[in-house]
């Protein structure tokens, strides 16, 4: 639709770039809560949250 086109366009505009992650095991550490985002690196994987949502995990 429309207004996804409109938000991937400028996301692009602003540097951004869609990424596909591995879901991240059962194992992998959480990070601390309120702790920033480190750099996407190969290590990177997806956690999903009890709400529905996503958390992006960089183990290391």
């Amino acid at each position: 639709d429309l207004r996804a086109r409109v938000v991937d366009q400028c996301m692009a505009e602003a540097g951004f770039r869609p990424v596909r992650l591995p879901a991240c095991t059962r194992d992998t550490p959480a990070p601390t809560a309120g702790s920033a985002q480190p750099p996407l690196g190969p290590t990177s994987c997806a956690r999903r949250l009890p709400d529905g949502g996503w958390q992006v995990v960089t183990p290391g």
